[in-house]
């Protein structure tokens, strides 16, 4: 069968005899298995034990004669080629064709007829007859009229004569043209792949496409396990970039505090004690706005204006400080996104080597230890009778027994100096992770994958294209690798790479500016990661106009004096690649 393989080995007894024994591996799916012959092929042992209770025509137990698998009564090659040689392909009705095909085969479609009738042939076989045929594999025997029944038994009588002639041409087929990513192999050279390498032998077919798939496979667990800790990441920061933005939206009450603080000064003789309200017309308001101040009848004007202005004090530094985390989240935001961007792109171990090197320089941005700002009453005036609220030691309000933090103020000061301790803490760990030196974790002989230079191609007009593979290398091309007359190239306003094209002094046509600008539009997330814009925006300008902010992050840069390309993302596989 076809589906048995035998391998013979010589050795030596425990008299020093010569004797053969046999490996036999049998591929047949869920019945697999790998069974060990003695020279009379009787079985010493096997993978899978099959006794009588699982089978009582084949038992595959230890001293038993081995007993090949039962056939699966195909048609051979041999008897298949010597009865297209007998049919008269010239007929002209399907009628005397189909009896090539046994009846129970007739409503079945071609490709699934040929699986079960031939022996030897694979789906990928069976596609192929179909296709040199130029018949849907899919369309059963009964419904080809007689051309297309003479086309198919052409087809296979062409491919079984080749296989029958021994001319083999082992090939390799690929997923697109960049050649990196295989798909199958086989012997022939199988017409309905674009992108295939045809090699020396099949050993060395086989080679290519399985250390391939090898490493295709290590390069989705660790890009899954990288992408894992950046999603995380993104999703924590993006839920805290929420919680600031609401702090600081509802700090914006805080003017609201400080005029009614204002209007409570200003009319203190008119108001009488034990006044619960003041209210204002536009036309009473000293600035013109209506206003209704709620006031605490047990206190004085006086005091109830001191504590709107407290309001108003504390919903400021609130708003200060909303601010700044804000923009931290932000910017965060944006450096975490391009680390999603550069990890879906990463084409190698090495890429991704080099994104984790940057993580661990960056340093990923713990929670912040204060946690989230307590809401406060907006209603104007926070009437703590009327909510129930009574003063607690050190003048911290409570509800029900339980602490209510006041923005900006911890809960005690032991919590405060538990913080603090805290912060230290991760930026001491997170200054220690700098200054150590990098792979020193790494065992003796333990070598990681080589980091990779940018990625490099030739435009039609010859002009060199490099792009950065990650923030770090985005930061070493653009701000000290290339010239200040070379342009820079960054899709606009979402995630991608920084792309230069190197002048060398010359002018750069419009045909190297485009293949450039479609380039970095294919890397960016536009294109990457399941991206599917037609169109997208690049901007572009000399080097010399594009500069870091103090403390950026890597690959963050600010530029001026740019154009803009709309462009659709094209594989730049299509232009030389040198590196």
């Amino acid at each position: 069968s076809e589906r048995i393989i035998e391998l013979r080995f010589q050795t030596q007894n425990e008299l020093g005899d010569r004797v053969e024994k046999t490996l036999v591996a049998e591929l047949m799916g869920r019945h697999s298995n790998i069974i060990f012959l003695n020279e009379d092929r009787r079985i010493h042992d096997a993978i899978v034990h099959v006794d009588e209770s699982i089978s009582r025509v084949r038992e595959v137990m230890p001293a038993r004669v081995y007993i090949s698998p039962p056939d699966q009564g195909k048609r051979s090659i041999e008897t298949a080629a010597a009865m297209l040689d007998q049919l008269p392909v010239s007929a002209a009705e399907t009628s005397d064709l189909l009896p090539f095909f046994p009846t129970e085969l007739h409503e079945r479609g071609i490709e699934k007829a040929l699986l079960e009738l031939m022996a030897g042939f694979s789906p990928a076989l069976c596609h192929e007859v179909a296709f040199q045929a130029g018949i849907d594999g899919r369309k059963p025997l009964n419904r080809l009229d007689s051309a297309e029944m003479r086309l198919l038994l052409l087809a296979l009588q062409q491919l079984i004569r080749t296989v029958l002639a021994g001319n083999f041409r082992p090939n390799v087929f690929f997923r697109d043209a960049e050649q990196k990513i295989p798909v199958d192999f086989h012997a022939l050279a199988l017409s309905d792949f674009a992108f295939h390498r045809e090699m020396p032998n099949l050993s060395a077919a086989m080679d290519l496409y399985y250390t391939e798939r090898h490493l295709q496979n290590a390069l989705a667990q660790s890009r899954q396990a990288l992408a894992r800790q950046v999603t995380q990441q993104l999703e924590q920061t993006r839920k805290r970039l929420l919680i600031h933005e609401t702090d600081l939206r509802e700090s914006q009450q805080m003017d609201e505090y400080r005029r009614a603080g204002d209007l409570i000064l200003s009319l203190m003789h008119e108001i009488e004690a034990g006044a619960a309200s003041l209210t204002r017309s536009a036309a009473e308001s000293p600035d013109g706005l209506p206003l209704e101040v709620k006031l605490d009848p047990t206190r004085s004007a006086a005091q109830n204006a001191q504590r709107y202005y407290r309001r108003y004090t504390k919903a400021r530094a609130r708003a200060e400080m909303s601010e700044r985390l804000l923009n931290a989240d932000r910017a965060e935001l944006e450096w975490l996104e391009s680390l999603e961007n550069a990890v879906t792109a990463a084409e190698n171990l090495g890429d991704l080597k080099a994104l984790r090197d940057e993580i661990s320089e960056v340093g990923l941005r713990p929670a912040s230890p204060f946690g989230r700002q307590t809401e406060t009453n907006h209603s104007g005036f926070d009437d703590d009778k009327a909510n129930g609220k009574a003063r607690g030691k050190n003048g911290q309000e409570t509800t029900a027994g339980v602490k209510v933090q006041e923005p900006g103020k911890p809960g005690s000061r032991k919590k405060k100096a538990a913080a603090q301790a805290k912060q230290r803490q991760i930026e001491q760990s997170r200054a220690s992770a700098k200054g150590k030196p990098k792979n020193k974790a790494k065992g003796k002989g333990e070598k990681s994958p080589a980091a990779l230079p940018p990625r490099k191609y030739t435009s039609s007009d010859g002009f060199t294209i490099l792009v950065g593979r990650n923030n770090l290398q985005n930061d070493q091309l653009t701000l000290k690798q290339a010239r200040k007359d070379d342009i820079w190239l960054h899709v606009q306003k979402m995630p991608g790479t920084h792309v230069i094209i190197s002048s060398g002094g010359r002018e750069v046509p419009d045909s190297t500016l485009l293949e450039a600008a479609e380039t970095a539009a294919y890397f960016s997330r536009a294109a990457v990661g399941g991206g599917s814009a037609a169109k997208v925006a690049v901007d572009y300008c000399p080097v010399a106009h594009v500069r870091k902010p103090a403390g950026a992050r890597p690959g963050k840069v600010i530029y001026d004096r740019y154009q803009t390309i709309i462009v659709e993302p094209k594989d730049p596989s299509r232009l030389l690649e040198k590196v």
